[in-house]
């Protein structure tokens, strides 16, 4: 019986049968019949299902400095209105 991934995850085919593969840190992938996961761009984060990339929202950057990026805060007397990643 054939059967589609599920929001983040996508087909792996290392193996003779196909299966469903989680997409790893910082991708996303929201088609049911992908091959591969997505990297996000910069200023943007998986969303919570790794479905698709989202952007962070202003006043907040992409955080680098972790193996997992995630939108942060920006820092006292400091703005973000566009999308930035920090390191």
């Amino acid at each position: 019986m054939c059967r589609n991934c599920e929001n983040g995850k996508y087909r792996d085919r290392t193996t003779d049968t196909f299966t469903c593969a989680d997409c790893g840190p910082n991708t996303a992938s929201s088609a049911p019949v992908d091959d591969e996961c997505i990297s996000c761009n910069v200023g943007e984060v998986p969303d919570a299902s790794a479905a698709n990339c989202v952007m962070c929202a202003i006043g907040k950057f992409r955080d680098r400095t972790t193996e997992i990026f995630e939108c942060v805060d920006c820092g006292p007397n400091t703005a973000s209105s566009a999308p930035v990643d920090h390191n």
